[in-house]
């Protein structure tokens, strides 16, 4: 679950709660949709727990419909693919750049224009957008130009010393934040 800043994540008080995510399968949209246990939690979390349900977009979603009417924030999630020939690079390989198959350099699915699509389909309905794995000043300022709501990401808990690095990340927050709009 996302929580509200200063929100005590022991308190079973969900008020701060932002958002819970329903499962999902890493790079395939498909199995996230055929998912029996992701589409049972969307409920469950709506309802029984009582906080918005976060539905997580995977590569492919793009050609495939959303349950729009079943969720509350769409998470822009997916992995790393080849445009060329469709490779998608799996989970347990998340330092490889370039494709196993036919060797061109991947790309982020969430940075494409896809993703940037269903941001706006969602804004249209009314619905918050959250971007996972933001651990750049750049991805952070990609995620707000396109409509991001909200964002996070790892950077502070990979490094052996996060109170280090804390005043880079809320410079980014800062900068995001101050940066006027250009249309």
């Amino acid at each position: 679950m996302i929580q509200a800043e200063g929100a005590d994540p022991r308190d079973p008080d969900q008020s701060g709660c932002l958002f819970a995510v329903a499962p999902d399968v890493l790079g395939s949209a498909t199995a996230t949709l055929q998912c029996e246990r992701t589409r049972r939690m969307l409920g469950w979390i709506r309802y029984d727990v009582g906080v918005p349900v976060a539905f997580v977009a995977q590569n492919g979603q793009e050609h495939l419909p959303l349950p729009w009417d079943d969720l509350d924030v769409i998470f822009l999630g997916g992995s790393a693919e080849c445009t060329s020939c469709g490779y998608v690079r799996p989970w347990d390989d998340c330092g490889r750049e370039h494709c196993a198959s036919c060797h061109h350099r991947l790309r982020e699915w969430k940075l494409g224009a896809a993703a940037c699509g269903l941001v706006t389909a969602a804004r249209r309905r009314g619905k918050w957008v959250h971007m996972g794995r933001v651990n750049s000043l750049r991805r952070l300022r990609y995620a707000a130009a396109i409509g991001c709501h909200s964002a996070d990401g790892t950077y502070l808990v990979r490094t052996r010393n996060p109170d280090r690095y804390l005043p880079a990340v809320l410079g980014w927050q800062r900068d995001v934040n101050s940066q006027g709009l250009l249309w």
